[in-house]
């Protein structure tokens, strides 16, 4: 079941993310793509994320999809904003030494927005897998057949209280060492923010 939720939250997360980096990339740097995209980075913050269970139960049915594309969208919602605040919080002064060197729009994002943004982009990511995991007991109460959230589902119908407290031990325990590994690849990515 451990094993189950960690596939689910992993492929949801990363779908997520390479969607949402680039994009929030581009909305922060051209104004009529954040304009276009705009209602994509307010979802997160007006639309809670529980009304997406009938949403991906009406587009993919009682389906394993249904289960990804529900963790999808929580990290979606969640990231894209953030990679956004990144990129806008690069002090112009980058910007400005690049176009006295005569760098291109794609040069200054590629060569310098992302490159200096790219630390706290990692740390976004990071929290936004936490959010994932956050997110898998509902995505697993509907139809599931294994996974954390079955067990809880299926201990809650049962009475066994002890079996819950194990299963959200196990989330925890998970998270935690998850946790770690996300702060060593900061180190091992970007040994210059630990000097």
């Amino acid at each position: 079941s451990a094993l189950t939720s960690f596939g689910r939250v992993t492929t949801g997360f990363f779908f997520a993310s390479i969607i949402a980096v680039p994009l929030g990339v581009y909305m922060a740097t051209f104004p009529p793509i954040a304009a276009f995209f705009r209602p994509l980075a307010l979802v997160g913050a007006y639309v809670p994320i529980v009304v997406f269970i009938p949403l991906t139960l009406a587009w993919f049915g009682l389906s394993e999809t249904q289960k990804v594309g529900f963790l999808f969208i929580a990290c979606f919602v969640a990231l894209l904003p953030q990679v956004i605040k990144s990129i806008g919080d690069v002090p112009r002064a980058y910007l400005d030494v690049a176009v006295t060197k005569g760098a291109s729009q794609w040069q200054l994002v590629w060569r310098v927005l992302f490159p200096v943004a790219q630390a706290n982009i990692w740390d976004h990511l990071r929290g936004v897998y936490g959010v994932g995991w956050g997110w898998i007991i509902l995505a697993e109460v509907v139809n599931a057949e294994r996974g954390l959230g079955y067990l809880i589902s299926v201990s809650e119908r049962r009475g066994q209280t002890a079996s819950i407290f194990a299963v959200i031990i196990v989330i925890v325990l998970i998270a935690i060492a998850c946790d770690q590994l996300w702060r060593l690849g900061s180190r091992l990515l970007f040994p210059y923010r630990y000097r």
